[in-house]
């Protein structure tokens, strides 16, 4: 388990959006210069032409321009935010990237599986 997932991480970031200070902290981090330039980097490098992506709580889209440019038009990015307000932003996004399909599900309450498989 990531420390990222543990409850005390998640109970920090669901009150920092309570205060509305994670737009703060996200605003101050990236002026600091290429704060996401390295994640950007290592997702990109491990994709190619034809890949399917899944990105699973896409926010506001910030990495799936970058996802669907590094799948090419014979791959596809599925990017699923639940956020209301969130996917309004990803849907403006995303306007004229032809490979992306985006919907606004992912907000289960009970624990389930998904198996997924590389052909």
């Amino acid at each position: 388990m990531s420390w990222r997932s543990t409850r005390l991480a998640i109970l920090v970031r669901d009150l920092g959006r309570i205060l509305g200070i994670n737009q703060w902290i996200a605003g101050w981090l990236n002026s600091r210069g290429h704060y996401e330039e390295r994640y950007e980097q290592m997702f990109c490098s491990s994709l190619q032409s034809g890949d399917i992506v899944w990105d699973v709580g896409a926010n506001v889209g910030h990495y799936v321009g970058k996802f669907s440019e590094c799948v090419g038009d014979q791959g596809q990015v599925f990017a699923f935010e639940p956020s209301s307000s969130n996917f309004a932003q990803l849907v403006a996004a995303c306007q004229g990237l032809c490979n992306v399909h985006l919907r606004q599900r992912f907000r289960e309450s009970r624990r389930s599986t998904c198996i997924c498989a590389r052909h």
